[in-house]
Protein backbone atom coordinates (compact mmCIF):
# COMPACT_ATOMS: atom_id res chain seq x y z
CA UNK A 1 0.00 0.00 0.00
CA UNK A 2 2.78 2.58 0.79
CA UNK A 3 4.25 1.83 -2.65
CA UNK A 4 0.86 2.57 -4.26
CA UNK A 5 0.61 5.87 -2.35
CA UNK A 6 4.12 6.78 -3.46
CA UNK A 7 3.26 6.07 -7.11
CA UNK A 8 0.08 8.16 -6.92
CA UNK A 9 1.93 10.99 -5.20
CA UNK A 10 4.71 10.96 -7.80
CA UNK A 11 2.11 11.06 -10.59
CA UNK A 12 0.35 14.06 -9.03
CA UNK A 13 3.72 15.74 -8.46
CA UNK A 14 4.69 15.44 -12.11
CA UNK A 15 1.29 16.33 -13.61
CA UNK A 16 0.80 19.57 -11.64
CA UNK A 17 1.48 22.89 -13.36
CA UNK A 18 2.69 24.33 -10.03
CA UNK A 19 6.33 24.27 -8.94
CA UNK A 20 6.40 21.51 -6.29
CA UNK A 21 9.27 20.03 -4.29
CA UNK A 22 9.65 17.86 -1.19
CA UNK A 23 12.50 18.54 1.24
CA UNK A 24 13.87 16.63 4.23
CA UNK A 25 14.52 17.91 7.76
CA UNK A 26 17.74 19.58 6.50
CA UNK A 27 15.78 21.33 3.74
CA UNK A 28 17.46 19.32 1.02
CA UNK A 29 15.35 18.36 -1.99
CA UNK A 30 14.21 14.74 -2.00
CA UNK A 31 11.56 14.97 -4.76
CA UNK A 32 10.71 17.52 -7.45
CA UNK A 33 7.83 17.79 -9.91
CA UNK A 34 8.30 18.30 -13.61
CA UNK A 35 7.04 21.87 -13.34
CA UNK A 36 9.82 22.79 -10.91
CA UNK A 37 12.45 21.01 -13.04
CA UNK A 38 11.39 23.01 -16.09
CA UNK A 39 11.33 26.25 -14.11
CA UNK A 40 14.89 25.93 -12.75
CA UNK A 41 16.25 24.19 -15.86
CA UNK A 42 17.76 21.22 -14.00
CA UNK A 43 17.72 17.47 -14.44
CA UNK A 44 16.13 15.52 -11.62
CA UNK A 45 19.34 13.62 -10.73
CA UNK A 46 21.34 16.84 -10.45
CA UNK A 47 18.70 18.47 -8.27
CA UNK A 48 18.06 15.82 -5.63
CA UNK A 49 20.00 16.28 -2.41
CA UNK A 50 20.70 19.97 -2.98
CA UNK A 51 19.50 22.61 -0.47
CA UNK A 52 16.24 24.20 -1.56
CA UNK A 53 17.68 27.61 -0.60
CA UNK A 54 19.73 27.54 -3.80
CA UNK A 55 16.45 28.14 -5.61
CA UNK A 56 14.07 29.53 -2.98
CA UNK A 57 15.29 32.86 -1.56
CA UNK A 58 14.47 33.46 2.09
CA UNK A 59 16.05 36.07 4.37
CA UNK A 60 14.21 35.09 7.55
CA UNK A 61 12.98 31.54 8.12
CA UNK A 62 11.84 32.04 11.72
CA UNK A 63 8.11 32.11 10.92
CA UNK A 64 8.45 29.12 8.60
CA UNK A 65 10.40 27.04 11.12
CA UNK A 66 7.92 27.88 13.88
CA UNK A 67 4.95 26.88 11.73
CA UNK A 68 6.58 23.57 10.77
CA UNK A 69 7.54 22.84 14.39
CA UNK A 70 3.92 23.37 15.45
CA UNK A 71 2.76 21.16 12.54
CA UNK A 72 0.97 24.06 10.87
CA UNK A 73 0.91 25.09 7.23
CA UNK A 74 2.79 28.22 6.23
CA UNK A 75 1.62 30.43 3.39
CA UNK A 76 3.31 33.50 1.97
CA UNK A 77 5.28 34.97 -0.91
CA UNK A 78 8.86 34.03 -1.80
CA UNK A 79 11.24 34.61 -4.68
CA UNK A 80 12.41 31.67 -6.83
CA UNK A 81 15.32 31.65 -9.28
CA UNK A 82 14.42 30.41 -12.74
CA UNK A 83 16.66 28.76 -15.33
CA UNK A 84 18.03 32.18 -16.39
CA UNK A 85 18.72 33.09 -12.75
CA UNK A 86 15.94 35.65 -12.78
CA UNK A 87 13.92 35.96 -9.57
CA UNK A 88 10.16 35.41 -9.89
CA UNK A 89 7.71 36.11 -7.07
CA UNK A 90 5.68 33.03 -6.06
CA UNK A 91 2.74 32.33 -3.79
CA UNK A 92 4.02 29.51 -1.56
CA UNK A 93 2.18 26.95 0.57
CA UNK A 94 4.49 24.94 2.83
CA UNK A 95 3.31 22.00 4.96
CA UNK A 96 5.04 19.44 7.13
CA UNK A 97 4.43 15.80 6.21
CA UNK A 98 5.54 12.64 8.03
CA UNK A 99 6.59 9.73 5.82
CA UNK A 100 7.59 6.42 7.47
CA UNK A 101 8.59 8.22 10.66
CA UNK A 102 10.66 10.84 8.84
CA UNK A 103 9.78 14.54 8.70
CA UNK A 104 9.55 16.16 5.27
CA UNK A 105 8.22 19.45 3.92
CA UNK A 106 5.93 19.80 0.92
CA UNK A 107 6.45 23.03 -1.04
CA UNK A 108 3.71 24.07 -3.48
CA UNK A 109 4.74 27.24 -5.34
CA UNK A 110 2.75 29.16 -7.96
CA UNK A 111 4.13 32.13 -9.95
CA UNK A 112 2.33 35.37 -9.24
CA UNK A 113 1.22 37.67 -12.03
CA UNK A 114 3.53 40.59 -12.64
CA UNK A 115 2.18 44.12 -12.48
CA UNK A 116 2.40 44.29 -16.27
CA UNK A 117 0.39 41.07 -16.64
CA UNK A 118 -2.26 42.35 -14.23
CA UNK A 119 -2.57 45.62 -16.16
CA UNK A 120 -2.69 43.80 -19.50
CA UNK A 121 -5.42 41.50 -18.20
CA UNK A 122 -7.37 44.49 -16.88
CA UNK A 123 -7.12 46.26 -20.24
CA UNK A 124 -8.10 43.25 -22.35
CA UNK A 125 -10.63 41.33 -20.25
CA UNK A 126 -14.02 42.16 -18.81
CA UNK A 127 -13.76 42.37 -15.01
CA UNK A 128 -17.23 40.91 -14.39
CA UNK A 129 -17.26 37.85 -16.66
CA UNK A 130 -13.55 37.30 -17.31
CA UNK A 131 -14.28 37.24 -21.03
CA UNK A 132 -12.32 39.31 -23.57
CA UNK A 133 -13.48 42.91 -23.84
CA UNK A 134 -14.10 44.97 -26.98
CA UNK A 135 -10.41 45.80 -27.47
CA UNK A 136 -9.25 42.17 -27.41
CA UNK A 137 -12.27 41.09 -29.46
CA UNK A 138 -11.28 43.45 -32.27
CA UNK A 139 -7.79 41.88 -32.29
CA UNK A 140 -9.29 38.39 -32.50
CA UNK A 141 -11.62 39.38 -35.34
CA UNK A 142 -8.67 40.83 -37.26
CA UNK A 143 -6.69 37.63 -36.72
CA UNK A 144 -9.65 35.50 -37.83
CA UNK A 145 -9.98 37.60 -40.98
CA UNK A 146 -6.28 37.18 -41.80
CA UNK A 147 -6.48 33.41 -41.30
CA UNK A 148 -9.68 33.14 -43.34
CA UNK A 149 -8.00 34.87 -46.29
CA UNK A 150 -5.33 32.18 -46.36
CA UNK A 151 -7.92 29.41 -46.16
CA UNK A 152 -10.50 31.05 -48.46
CA UNK A 153 -13.16 31.07 -45.72
CA UNK A 154 -15.69 33.59 -44.44
CA UNK A 155 -16.00 35.04 -40.93
CA UNK A 156 -19.29 35.80 -39.17
CA UNK A 157 -19.61 38.46 -36.48
CA UNK A 158 -22.52 37.74 -34.11
CA UNK A 159 -23.81 40.51 -31.87
CA UNK A 160 -26.05 39.14 -29.10
CA UNK A 161 -28.27 41.30 -26.90
CA UNK A 162 -30.64 40.09 -24.18
CA UNK A 163 -34.29 40.97 -24.74
CA UNK A 164 -35.64 43.15 -21.94
CA UNK A 165 -32.63 42.65 -19.65
CA UNK A 166 -33.27 46.02 -17.98
CA UNK A 167 -36.31 44.44 -16.28
CA UNK A 168 -34.01 42.13 -14.32
CA UNK A 169 -31.89 45.03 -13.07
CA UNK A 170 -34.98 47.05 -12.19
CA UNK A 171 -36.90 44.19 -10.57
CA UNK A 172 -34.17 42.16 -8.88
CA UNK A 173 -31.29 44.63 -8.54
CA UNK A 174 -28.00 45.18 -10.36
CA UNK A 175 -26.08 42.66 -8.24
CA UNK A 176 -28.49 39.93 -9.29
CA UNK A 177 -28.25 41.13 -12.87
CA UNK A 178 -24.46 40.87 -12.72
CA UNK A 179 -24.73 37.26 -11.55
CA UNK A 180 -26.99 36.50 -14.50
CA UNK A 181 -24.45 38.06 -16.87
CA UNK A 182 -21.60 35.98 -15.39
CA UNK A 183 -23.63 32.78 -15.72
CA UNK A 184 -24.64 33.78 -19.22
CA UNK A 185 -21.03 34.40 -20.27
CA UNK A 186 -19.97 30.96 -19.04
CA UNK A 187 -22.88 29.27 -20.78
CA UNK A 188 -22.25 31.02 -24.09
CA UNK A 189 -18.54 30.23 -23.96
CA UNK A 190 -19.24 26.53 -23.43
CA UNK A 191 -21.66 26.55 -26.39
CA UNK A 192 -19.11 27.86 -28.88
CA UNK A 193 -16.64 25.72 -30.80
CA UNK A 194 -12.96 25.73 -29.84
CA UNK A 195 -11.93 28.00 -32.71
CA UNK A 196 -14.68 30.57 -32.06
CA UNK A 197 -14.27 33.55 -29.70
CA UNK A 198 -16.70 35.46 -27.50
CA UNK A 199 -16.42 38.83 -25.76
CA UNK A 200 -18.54 40.98 -23.51
CA UNK A 201 -18.90 44.30 -25.29
CA UNK A 202 -20.68 46.04 -22.42
CA UNK A 203 -24.03 45.86 -20.64
CA UNK A 204 -25.95 42.77 -21.80
CA UNK A 205 -24.19 42.59 -25.17
CA UNK A 206 -21.94 39.68 -26.09
CA UNK A 207 -20.24 39.41 -29.50
CA UNK A 208 -18.82 36.27 -31.13
CA UNK A 209 -16.51 35.68 -34.06
CA UNK A 210 -17.17 32.49 -36.01
CA UNK A 211 -14.88 31.17 -38.74
CA UNK A 212 -17.16 29.54 -41.31
CA UNK A 213 -16.06 26.38 -43.10
CA UNK A 214 -19.47 26.27 -44.81
CA UNK A 215 -22.00 28.97 -45.61
CA UNK A 216 -24.45 27.92 -42.87
CA UNK A 217 -21.94 27.68 -39.98
CA UNK A 218 -22.94 31.12 -38.73
CA UNK A 219 -26.61 30.14 -38.59
CA UNK A 220 -25.84 26.83 -36.88
CA UNK A 221 -23.84 28.56 -34.12
CA UNK A 222 -26.45 31.32 -33.79
CA UNK A 223 -29.31 28.86 -33.31
CA UNK A 224 -27.28 26.93 -30.72
CA UNK A 225 -26.72 30.15 -28.77
CA UNK A 226 -30.43 31.00 -28.85
CA UNK A 227 -31.36 27.51 -27.64
CA UNK A 228 -28.77 27.69 -24.87
CA UNK A 229 -30.14 30.96 -23.51
CA UNK A 230 -33.70 29.66 -23.49
CA UNK A 231 -32.74 27.18 -20.76
CA UNK A 232 -33.73 28.78 -17.41
CA UNK A 233 -31.01 30.28 -15.22
CA UNK A 234 -31.37 28.93 -11.69
CA UNK A 235 -30.09 31.51 -9.20
CA UNK A 236 -30.96 31.20 -5.51
CA UNK A 237 -33.73 28.79 -6.41
CA UNK A 238 -35.29 31.29 -8.79
CA UNK A 239 -35.70 30.45 -12.46
CA UNK A 240 -34.80 33.31 -14.80
CA UNK A 241 -36.05 32.87 -18.37
CA UNK A 242 -34.32 34.89 -21.06
CA UNK A 243 -34.38 35.28 -24.81
CA UNK A 244 -31.91 37.05 -27.05
CA UNK A 245 -31.66 38.88 -30.34
CA UNK A 246 -28.62 38.23 -32.54
CA UNK A 247 -27.39 40.33 -35.44
CA UNK A 248 -24.97 38.88 -37.99
CA UNK A 249 -22.50 40.48 -40.38
CA UNK A 250 -20.19 38.50 -42.65
CA UNK A 251 -16.65 39.11 -43.88
CA UNK A 252 -15.89 39.66 -46.73
CA UNK A 253 -19.41 40.05 -48.24
CA UNK A 254 -20.39 42.91 -45.86
CA UNK A 255 -17.00 44.60 -45.90
CA UNK A 256 -13.43 44.33 -44.65
CA UNK A 257 -13.29 46.97 -41.90
CA UNK A 258 -13.53 45.38 -38.44
CA UNK A 259 -15.18 48.38 -36.82
CA UNK A 260 -17.84 48.61 -39.55
CA UNK A 261 -18.51 44.85 -39.44
CA UNK A 262 -19.11 45.00 -35.67
CA UNK A 263 -21.31 48.07 -36.14
CA UNK A 264 -23.32 46.24 -38.82
CA UNK A 265 -23.88 43.21 -36.57
CA UNK A 266 -24.99 45.50 -33.73
CA UNK A 267 -27.37 47.33 -36.07
CA UNK A 268 -28.91 44.02 -37.16
CA UNK A 269 -29.26 42.97 -33.51
CA UNK A 270 -31.11 46.19 -32.62
CA UNK A 271 -33.39 45.75 -35.65
CA UNK A 272 -34.13 42.21 -34.46
CA UNK A 273 -35.07 43.53 -31.00
CA UNK A 274 -37.46 46.10 -32.51
CA UNK A 275 -39.26 43.36 -34.43
CA UNK A 276 -39.93 41.21 -31.35
CA UNK A 277 -36.61 39.59 -30.43
CA UNK A 278 -35.91 35.91 -29.72
CA UNK A 279 -34.47 35.53 -33.20
CA UNK A 280 -31.56 36.50 -35.45
CA UNK A 281 -31.15 38.87 -38.36
CA UNK A 282 -28.47 39.21 -41.04
CA UNK A 283 -27.29 42.72 -41.74
CA UNK A 284 -28.57 44.37 -44.93
CA UNK A 285 -27.72 47.76 -46.41
CA UNK A 286 -31.44 48.60 -46.53
CA UNK A 287 -31.49 48.18 -42.76
CA UNK A 288 -28.53 50.54 -42.52
CA UNK A 289 -30.25 53.14 -44.73
CA UNK A 290 -33.42 53.01 -42.58
CA UNK A 291 -31.40 53.44 -39.38
CA UNK A 292 -29.48 56.37 -40.89
CA UNK A 293 -32.70 58.01 -42.08
CA UNK A 294 -34.19 57.65 -38.59
CA UNK A 295 -31.14 59.30 -37.05
CA UNK A 296 -31.26 62.12 -39.60
CA UNK A 297 -34.93 62.78 -38.83
CA UNK A 298 -34.33 62.78 -35.06
CA UNK A 299 -31.38 65.14 -35.42
CA UNK A 300 -33.40 67.41 -37.71
CA UNK A 301 -36.28 67.58 -35.23
CA UNK A 302 -33.93 68.31 -32.34
CA UNK A 303 -32.22 71.08 -34.31
CA UNK A 304 -35.58 72.59 -35.32
CA UNK A 305 -36.69 72.71 -31.66
CA UNK A 306 -33.47 74.40 -30.60
CA UNK A 307 -33.75 76.99 -33.38
CA UNK A 308 -37.51 77.52 -32.77
CA UNK A 309 -38.24 76.66 -36.37
CA UNK A 310 -41.62 75.04 -35.68
CA UNK A 311 -44.67 77.15 -36.60
CA UNK A 312 -48.16 76.31 -35.41
CA UNK A 313 -50.95 76.62 -37.99
CA UNK A 314 -54.68 76.51 -37.22
CA UNK A 315 -57.30 75.10 -39.55
CA UNK A 316 -60.77 76.65 -39.37
CA UNK A 317 -63.82 74.55 -38.58
CA UNK A 318 -66.74 75.66 -40.78
CA UNK A 319 -70.45 75.07 -40.27
CA UNK A 320 -71.58 73.38 -43.47
CA UNK A 321 -75.13 74.82 -43.39
CA UNK A 322 -74.32 78.45 -42.62
CA UNK A 323 -70.80 78.65 -43.96
CA UNK A 324 -69.70 80.39 -40.76
CA UNK A 325 -66.37 79.65 -39.01
CA UNK A 326 -67.27 78.12 -35.67
CA UNK A 327 -63.84 77.13 -34.39
CA UNK A 328 -60.30 76.08 -35.24
CA UNK A 329 -58.07 73.09 -34.77
CA UNK A 330 -54.30 72.70 -34.84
Amino acid sequence: MPELYYTLFATLLDSSSDNIIVTDSEHCITQAGNGFLRFVGEEREALLGRPCYEYVLMEDVTDIEQALTEDKAWQGQLLLKDSCRNTILHEVMLRRIDVAGEVHQLWVMRPMESAGEVIEKYLQYDTLTGLPNRSLFIDRVEQAMINSQRQNKSVAILSLGIDGFSRINEGLGHDFGDRVLKEMGQRLQLTLRNNDSIARMGGDQFDCVVVMSSSNDGVIVTEKLLRTLKQPFDLDGQDINLTASIGISVYPSDGSDVGILIQQAESAMRHCKRTGGDSYQFFSHKMHDLAKRRIDVENGLRHALEQQEFVLYYQPKVDVKSGRIVGAEA
